[in-house]
């Protein structure tokens, strides 16, 4: 495992320049189809079907990022209070989402709603988008840590943390990813192959 610091950095954007490319290559029957099988994966977990809030991302489909919203209309219609991620002040916020929302783009592109809604309880699953992730929880993301943040922040100020639970394909999956100790670790990775717990 590489030390921490600029050649750990160096590694992370290499693996995610790599990742994202496999990414965008993907033809859009692909990225549906391997949409489809993910969204099923996700549907099938307890942990987020029987939950009372899930905070979940609207994906960058010009990025290829995982559609996961079929699942977030099915949750919303069952009860389950939904949340997105917005960035204020450089850190994450949960918005309360109802899909159908007036949208906008956020400050890197991402979809949120145009009217910022905040949620007073405290998600119990964070469904995360990944660039890339491992099988013992590691994740590269875009690089700004916001989630490794949120996470942070949440730890200093509840008993119990959400669960993190990483999306991405399987070829998004790599060996060993170098972390440092601000980096969260994921609890699940769902994939459009398999589930993967910690």
């Amino acid at each position: 495992m590489l030390k921490s610091g600029a050649p750990e950095r160096h590694a992370k954007q290499q693996v995610r320049k790599r990742i994202l490319a496999l990414r965008s290559a993907m033809t859009q029957k692909e990225y549906q189809e391997r949409n489809r099988a993910l969204s099923a994966n996700l549907a099938r977990l307890e942990c987020v079907t029987n939950a009372s809030h899930v905070m979940a991302y609207l994906p960058m489909a010009s990025r290829k990022e995982a559609d996961i919203t079929e699942v977030i209309a099915r949750l919303y219609k069952t009860g389950v209070t939904v949340s997105v991620p917005v960035v204020r002040d450089k850190h994450l916020e949960p918005c309360l989402y109802r899909p159908g929302d007036q949208l906008s783009r956020g400050s890197f592109g991402e979809p949120e709603p145009s009217v910022f809604t905040p949620v007073s309880s405290l998600p119990d699953a964070v469904i995360v988008p990944v660039v890339a992730a491992d099988r013992n929880g590691g994740r590269i993301g875009y690089g700004a840590g916001y989630y490794d943040r949120f996470f942070s922040s949440v730890k200093a100020g509840f008993q119990s943390l959400p669960l993190a639970i990483g999306i991405a394909f399987e070829l998004q999956l790599v060996d060993g990813i170098a972390t440092d100790h601000w980096d969260h670790r994921l609890d699940i990775v769902v994939t459009e192959k398999e589930i993967i717990t910690m």
